[in-house]
């Protein structure tokens, strides 16, 4: 049985059905290929809503001022891909994630496979323990997170963003449109590839797991772009 000591101290909690823990683990491309095995999807449904109601209600009570936009604002950096990428390098899941290489893809773990799996970590915490503990690990953990790098949690660069206010600001453009142009890989693990464009001409391009990803890659390709034109 794998050892999950390590995990366990950083997280802060003690499992008592470690036999169990291997379905947290367990990446569906891994699944697939082997017999009797299930994914963490199921445990990483269920940790993504005890995730939000962790931190959603976490932040109605400590910024009772806030409004509800202020709210979501705040929830969505704290839930984001990202920032559950980190909390998972923190924990060091690397060593713990079972997984099978694509040929359509990047090998490796992922930036979404890390977050899963931190969402599936949730979901187990939740069965065994219930609400009210899970809660505490939860925010303990982010507490932690936070002390070690308060700048943990930001936002990466907006690109769609930036690109947008630079074009009305300099062009005066209508609003963009960023088209998916093709899907590849299983839905469980797919790879979106977007063309950004604006008045009916694509100005950049962009890939990844999420058509968000692949969107914000859309328009930093577009960025650069501008950039070299303009130099040029």
């Amino acid at each position: 049985m794998t050892d999950y000591k390590d995990l366990e101290e950083r997280l802060g909690y003690h499992f008592i059905y470690k036999g169990k823990l291997k379905e947290t683990f367990t990446h569906a491309s891994f699944a697939n290929s082997h017999q009797g095995l299930k994914s963490y999807d199921r445990r990483e449904f269920l940790g993504d809503a005890v995730l939000d109601a962790i931190i959603g209600e976490y932040l109605y009570r400590a910024y009772p001022e806030s409004s509800e936009g202020d709210l979501t604002v705040q929830k969505a950096k704290l839930v984001s891909e990202k920032a559950l990428a980190k909390v998972a390098v923190y924990l060091r899941l690397d060593t713990y994630i079972q997984y099978e290489n694509q040929a359509y893809h990047k090998k490796g773990i992922t930036t979404s496979m890390r977050a899963d799996a931190v969402e599936a970590i949730i979901g187990s915490l939740f069965l065994e323990a219930g609400f009210d503990r899970t809660r505490e690990v939860v925010l303990r953990l982010y507490q932690k997170l936070w002390d070690e790098n308060q700048l943990a949690f930001e936002e990466d660069k907006n690109y769609k963003s930036t690109l947008q206010e630079f074009l009305q600001k300099k062009y005066h453009t209508l609003p963009l449109e960023y088209k998916v142009k093709k899907k590849k890989g299983p839905s469980w693990d797919p790879v979106f590839y977007i063309e950004c464009v604006s008045k009916g001409r694509t100005i950049g391009r962009g890939k990844g797991s999420s058509k968000k990803m692949a969107s914000q890659m859309a328009a930093k390709d577009a960025l650069e772009r501008i950039h070299h034109e303009r130099k040029n």
